[in-house]
């Protein structure tokens, strides 16, 4: 369970030396749990010391995760679609400042130890960290709209780059000839653009093939 009450390196400092006096070797890991096969035991920083004291572990994992403002909010905000230009975003860029002052802190850590085949642990989050969540959880509506602008700017840019092909394909009556499909549609715009990357090419293909169609219902 989470344990609020102190700092991060204050509580893991309190289990650490726990550790020393129990003359435990410490492992810098967290302990996966998320498909854990045997029992576990979720108990706050006091339990677990005291835990340490009385069966004296060989192994006593713990780690920390320290805080980047920008790094965290750009991953919680965009995930896979992070990109630093979206530090510069007005509304992202007031974010991170807030939470600058906070690099370097630990923001999460854990610390557990394995007796009698069953896991005893606990998680601890930064007196801040409830805080920063309910910050990025507010600004997930405006992450949503960032996220479209920025798709329809790609896709507006993505036409305007294939544009040319797309125009000289149209205009090739060997485009819109009977019985031409796609296969020999790229073929074409090989034929016609023989130094350009063939994705690009397929990409101009379809876009022609939507066009063509719009226009002529064929």
């Amino acid at each position: 369970m989470p344990d609020k009450s102190k700092s991060v390196e204050e509580a893991l400092g309190t289990i650490l030396r726990a550790a020393a006096d129990a003359g435990a070797h410490v492992v810098e890991a967290t302990l996966s749990l998320d498909d854990a096969k045997v029992p576990v035991a979720g108990i706050d920083g006091e339990k677990l010391v005291a835990l340490i004291r009385a069966v004296r572990p060989r192994i006593v994992y713990c780690a920390s995760i320290p805080f980047d403002a920008g790094a965290q909010i750009l991953n919680d905000l965009f995930g896979d679609d992070a990109d630093e230009a979206l530090l510069n975003r007005p509304r992202v860029k007031k974010l991170v400042a807030k939470w600058r002052p906070n690099d370097g802190q630990a923001a999460q850590g854990s610390a557990a130890v394995v007796v009698d085949g069953v896991v005893h642990g606990l998680v601890l989050d930064a007196p801040w960290y409830a805080e920063f969540e309910a910050d990025i959880e507010a600004h997930g509506e405006e992450t949503g709209r960032l996220r479209d602008e920025r798709d329809r700017r790609a896709e507006a840019e993505a036409q305007k780059r294939l544009d040319p092909f797309v125009k000289a394909l149209l205009a090739d009556p060997r485009f819109s000839g009977p019985k031409v499909g796609r296969a020999k549609r790229l073929a074409l715009a090989q034929d016609l653009f023989p130094d350009e990357d063939r994705q690009a090419l397929a990409e101009a293909v379809d876009l022609a093939e939507s066009r063509h169609w719009l226009s002529t219902g064929r």
